[in-house]
C-alpha cells in the first residue's frame, strides 16, 4: 500500500504576473524603505487583492512605465497596474478593467501666481509642463492649439515641479495624486482647487484576455462593496469624496466616460478626437507635424553637437602639443567624454520621445516606428552624402 502525503498532492497556485514601474514611486509602486527587496504602494495592494480573488499568487514584473502597454500585449505580464490612465486608446486597444480610482487633472502654479493663473485660459503664451504620453499631455496639446499655451513634456513627475519653482515653467498639469505627493516635498507652489478634467485608474490586459478581465472586474466590484478598496486608499492617504460615487456607478453598471472635461469660467473646453478612435491615416496626418518639428530640433542639436565636437577636437589637439602636464591630463578626460554616447543621446532625445507619445496615444508602435525610422533616414542620407563629399574634397594627396 502506498501512502501519499497531503502536501505532495497540493498544487502550487498559478501566478498573476502584473507589470508596474517602481520608479514612479509612492503611492503607486515603490521599494519599501525598510526593506528594499519588497514593494509597497496602493497598486501593489490592488494587485495582491486581485490575485487573491482569482486564487493566484501575485508576481511583479518590473517594466518601464512607457513600455507597460507593449509588455502586456506581448504576454510578458497578465495585467498592467501602475497608475494606468483610463483613455480612449486603452479602451480601443486593450481589455480594460472597470475604473477603480477617480483622479482629477489639476493645475499647479507658483504660490506668487495663484491669483493670476487659475485655469489654462489664463496661461496663453505660457509654458505648462506635464508627463508625456498622458491624458494631461493630450489636454495641453489641445490647449496649445486652442488657447495658445506652450506644452512641455517630461519623462518623470519630479522635474516639472522643480522647474515650476525655479521659474522655467509657469504651471504644471498632472493628476491630483502626483501633485499632492510633490507638494509635500517641493515647497513653493500651490494646486488650484478647480480641476481641469476628471479621469480614472484602470488595469490593462491583452485584447484576447476578455475572460480574465471579467473575472478581475468581479474582484474589484466586490472590493468596492465590502470596503477593501477604501481601506487600501485610506492607508495610502488618497481616499477622498470622489471615490464613493465612482464605486456606486461601477456597481450599478452605469457607463463611465474615460475623460470628462470640467468647465472653467463658464466654458467647457472641447477635446480633439483621440488618435486611438481616428482612422490610422487621419491620426498619422494629425500627428505628423509634431514628428517633423521633433526632427528639425534633432537636426539642429546634431549640427550643434558636431560643431562643438570639432571645436573640442581642435582644443584637445592644441593642448596636447602645447599644454602643461595637468592640462594634457584634463584634455584626455574631455576627449573620453567627447567620444562617449552622451552627445548622441542629447541629440536624438526629441525624435525618440515624440514617436513614443504618438504610439501611446495611437495604441500601436507600427506607424510611429516606421515614421521615426523614415525621418532618421531622411536626415541621415543628406548628411552622409555631405560628409563623403567633404572627405573627397579635403583628402590629402
Amino acid at each position: 500500500m502506498i501512502f501519499v502525503s497531503a502536501p505532495s498532492l497540493a498544487q502550487t497556485p498559478p501566478v498573476l504576473r502584473w507589470a508596474g514601474d517602481p520608479e514612479g514611486g509612492a503611492p503607486y509602486v515603490e521599494a519599501d524603505p525598510s526593506d528594499p527587496s519588497k514593494l509597497v504602494g496602493f497598486d501593489v495592494e490592488v494587485a495582491d487583492l486581485i490575485a487573491r480573488g482569482l486564487g493566484r499568487t501575485p508576481q511583479f514584473i518590473n517594466i518601464n512605465f512607457a513600455s507597460i502597454d507593449q509588455s502586456v500585449v506581448r504576454g510578458d505580464a497578465d495585467i498592467g497596474l501602475s497608475g494606468i490612465e483610463d483613455t480612449p486608446a486603452h479602451r480601443t486597444a486593450f481589455a480594460v478593467t472597470v475604473p477603480y480610482y477617480e483622479f482629477r487633472e489639476v493645475l499647479s502654479v507658483r504660490t506668487a501666481d495663484a491669483a493670476r493663473f487659475r485655469s489654462l485660459a489664463d496661461l496663453r503664451g505660457r509654458r505648462v509642463g506635464t508627463l508625456g504620453g498622458t491624458i494631461a499631455y493630450e489636454i495641453l496639446r489641445n490647449a496649445e492649439r486652442n488657447q495658445g499655451i506652450e506644452a512641455v513634456s517630461y519623462d518623470d513627475d519630479v522635474h516639472p515641479y522643480s522647474d515650476l519653482v525655479l521659474g522655467r515653467l509657469d504651471a504644471v498639469l498632472l493628476d491630483n495624486v502626483l501633485a499632492e505627493r510633490r507638494r509635500r516635498t517641493t515647497p513653493g507652489f500651490i494646486t488650484q482647487p478647480d480641476p481641469v478634467a476628471v479621469s480614472h485608474y484602470v488595469g490593462v490586459m491583452a485584447p484576447a484576455n476578455g475572460v480574465l478581465r471579467d473575472r478581475v472586474n468581479g474582484v474589484l466590484k466586490q472590493a468596492m462593496r465590502d470596503g477593501t478598496l477604501e481601506r487600501i486608499f485610506r492607508k495610502w492617504n488618497v481616499w477622498n469624496d470622489d471615490q464613493p460615487p465612482l464605486f456606486a456607478r461601477v456597481n450599478a453598471g452605469t457607463p463611465i466616460e474615460p475623460l470628462v472635461m470640467v468647465a472653467a469660467n463658464g466654458v467647457t473646453p472641447s477635446m480633439a478626437p483621440s488618435l486611438a478612435t481616428m482612422p490610422k491615416l487621419e491620426a498619422t496626418r494629425a500627428y505628423f507635424p509634431a514628428l517633423v518639428r521633433a526632427s528639425v530640433i534633432t537636426l539642429i542639436f546634431s549640427c550643434a553637437a558636431m560643431l562643438m565636437a570639432v571645436a573640442l577636437g581642435i582644443a584637445i589637439a592644441t593642448g596636447r602639443i602645447y599644454g602643461a602636464r595637468v592640462v594634457r591630463v584634463l584634455l584626455v578626460l574631455v576627449a573620453l567624454l567627447r567620444v562617449t554616447s552622451i552627445l548622441s543621446v542629447l541629440t536624438v532625445v526629441e525624435l525618440t520621445k515624440e514617436p513614443q507619445i504618438f504610439a501611446t496615444n495611437l495604441g500601436s508602435w507600427v506607424i510611429p516606428g516606421a515614421l521615426c525610422a523614415a525621418l532618421y533616414l531622411a536626415m541621415s542620407l543628406p548628411l552622409a552624402a555631405l560628409a563623403r563629399a567633404l572627405e573627397r574634397r579635403w583628402r590629402w594627396t
